[in-house]
């Protein structure tokens, strides 16, 4: 059967095509697809990085198909270059990491943070970036996620650190993430990492729990000093309006009262003057002839005198007032079958040959031919014995069998030692947690001093941690705080880095990733906090009490001032209406004296004597308001004494 399928397969294809024809055709298959696995597609939120041996080509490709050479020659990267990346600072999200929800999982020893004050602030932020050069970023930090945390952090931690706790809790905000946004920047910048940070974001700046009663204290301390002006200010919103209506009704009413005297002595003077020029005396005629028999009048001009007297009583005023998935497809897998040898054939054994010494050749290439990728840098040992370094990528050789390489990383590395307990040159005592960057820059001195990234870390951890207790005990905590701090660590990476040197080690960066109170000093801190914060909300409300106590008085100072004035202008007003009427009066009246008097004789009786059934007079018969009733001129009878006249009965007066 296997005999039969064989010559079935030799009938597919024409005569004399078989043997090395056959080989050869195969290979090309071979070959074609796998130059065919070098297409690849790029997405259009990615960029296409291409490896040859290793090394960049030096231009990124933008979306859509493009072709590298395949494995194992070529290789190609596909970083997202315009997807916003978050990191999270001082918590970290619980299901949708775009939504910051109360489930929210909190990270106090990110979070807690030493204002400028030696307070302690709990923040929460975020920072977006995005990859601005794919190819730095793949090549020159070999974790720059984690690189864009811990200098987040730390940076924020240096803002922090030169702020008052009040600042920045309150119209700080703004200025501390532009602040953290420029200098993450160009921290990042000085790395090479080919980020670009976007947007920093605080979400909560707020007191630590255990102290976040006395800040809230505050806060309604601060509420009860603005009700205590807004009550103060309604009070004065009050009492000044009403005071000025006040002042308004005054004055309108004795400008009221001065018309209405100018007017009523107007009146009398142009009454009398009718009442004289139709009485005026006449020779040979006695005045009395003309006097009425009722004082009061006729029924009709008695009429009219209650209705003059209802409407004076009647008169008055009213004063009114809110990607893409990579699809690899295996083309490796080569059609066709290797065709069985045939024993003892000539061109079969040629080529078993042949294939064995192909074989051969490629076992020595693999170990003659090595690659050095863009992120690493080799080291060539002969036989133990380090003889060359090579830090450019791409194809190397080597005498195979004797030297072997030993690979090291190119991109800059990270280390991050053990957090140590500082005292400070004040006595203060603080738990330091650092990091730093460093990149190996002499592989032969590095392979020989420490071989392994292990023990590299491990002695730059002794190094850092080293340095930095010597360094910051000889600062402050204020030196800490302010903007000595940039100093500082300064003389900290000029220390470590003269050390690491003999490494084959070059430092990049050296900071305090974190600096806090130990346990025993921040419930001291916690406390100094909360009689602090007791001590403002006392203030505030003291203040409160006293600015609504000077609203209060300055409110019953203006109210006093414009009554007083409306009541200066409402007497000088009534003065101008007394002194025009006192003229019109004194014009009228100064005509005729004698008449005059007779005229306001015949007035008073009217008014007086306004029912002769129930008027009633206790007066002297010779008083001198009865002396029209005597003579007609006002002057004694001659027929004798007054005191002989009868007097009328009750004193009234004869209809």
């Amino acid at each position: 059967m296997l005999r039969r399928s064989q010559q079935r397969f030799r009938g597919m294809f024409p005569r004399g095509f078989g043997g090395p024809k056959l080989i050869g055709l195969g290979v090309l298959i071979l070959v074609l697809i796998w130059g065919a696995s070098g297409f690849y597609r790029v997405q259009p939120s990615q960029q296409g990085v291409e490896l040859v041996f290793g090394r960049f080509t030096g231009v990124p490709t933008d979306a859509g198909l493009h072709w590298n050479w395949p494995t194992p020659i070529g290789e190609v990267y596909l970083p997202n270059v315009t997807v916003e990346n978050r990191v999270e600072i001082g918590f970290r999200s619980v299901g949708d990491a775009s939504a910051r929800a109360g489930a929210n999982r909190d990270v106090p020893e990110e979070s807690q943070m030493i204002t400028g004050d030696e307070n302690l602030v709990d923040i929460d932020f975020v920072v977006f970036w995005r990859i601005s050069d794919a190819a730095k970023y793949l090549f020159v930090l070999r974790d720059p996620d984690q690189t864009i945390k811990v200098a987040a952090e730390a940076v924020m931690r240096d803002i922090i650190g030169g702020t008052r706790i009040q600042d920045a809790l309150t119209d700080r905000r703004g200025p501390i993430e532009s602040d953290a946004q420029v200098q993450i920047q160009r921290l990042v910048d000085e790395y090479g990492a080919g980020i670009e940070v976007r947007q920093v974001q605080l979400l909560e700046v707020d007191p630590p729990a255990q102290v976040i009663d006395s800040f809230n204290e505050v806060t309604r301390a601060r509420q009860d000093l603005e009700r205590l002006k807004n009550e103060a200010e309604a009070y004065r919103n009050d009492v000044v309006p009403r005071a000025r209506g006040e002042s308004a009704q005054i004055v309108e009413e004795a400008d009221a009262y001065r018309q209405e005297v100018v007017n009523r002595a107007q009146g009398d003077a142009n009454r009398f003057d009718s009442v004289y020029q139709a009485y005026a005396p006449v020779e040979g005629r006695h005045v009395a002839a003309h006097l009425p028999r009722d004082p009061r009048g006729g029924p009709e001009e008695r009429q009219q005198g209650d209705h003059r007297r209802q409407r004076r009583r009647q008169r008055g005023g009213a004063v009114s007032a809110v990607a893409g998935d990579p699809e690899t497809r295996d083309a490796a897998q080569s059609p066709g079958e290797r065709p069985r040898a045939a024993g003892g054939h000539p061109m079969n054994r040629t080529l078993a040959v042949i294939g064995v010494v192909v074989i051969a050749l490629g076992f020595v290439a693999v170990n003659a031919l090595f690659v050095v990728s863009q992120t690493q840098q080799a080291l060539v040992l002969r036989l133990g014995e380090p003889r060359r370094d090579i830090q450019s990528p791409g194809l190397h050789a080597k005498i195979p069998f004797i030297e072997n390489t030993v690979f090291l990383e190119r991109r800059a590395l990270d280390v991050d030692p053990p957090r140590q307990q500082v005292i400070l040159a004040d006595q203060k005592r603080l738990d330091v947690d650092s990091y730093a960057r460093y990149r190996i820059i002499n592989p032969l001195l590095f392979y020989q001093a420490v071989r392994t990234e292990r023990d590299a870390r491990a002695r730059l951890s002794s190094i850092i941690n080293s340095t930095m207790r010597r360094v910051l005990g000889s600062a402050t905590l204020f030196d800490v705080l302010s903007e000595k701090r940039v100093s500082i660590m300064s003389d900290i990476r000029s220390s470590v880095n003269e050390s690491a040197g003999r490494l084959g080690i070059e430092i990049i960066e050296v900071r305090v990733r974190r600096a806090d109170f130990p346990d025993a000093i921040r419930e001291t801190t916690y406390n100094r906090m909360k009689s602090e914060r007791e001590r403002e909300a006392r203030e505030f409300r003291a203040q409160g009490f006293e600015q609504a106590q000077k609203i209060r008085a300055d409110a019953d100072k203006q109210r006093v001032i414009i009554v007083a004035e409306a009541q200066k202008q409402a007497e000088t007003l009534r003065g101008q209406g007394d002194g025009e009427a006192i003229k019109i009066y004194a014009d009228a009246f100064g005509k005729d004296v004698e008449f005059f008097s007779f005229y306001r004789s015949m007035q008073a009786y009217r008014t007086a004597i306004t029912d002769a059934d129930t008027t009633t007079m206790v007066l002297s018969p010779n008083s001198d308001f009865f002396r029209y009733f005597n003579s007609i001129d006002g002057t004694p009878r001659s027929d004798g004494p007054a005191s002989s006249a009868p007097a009328p009965e009750a004193a009234r007066p004869i209809n």
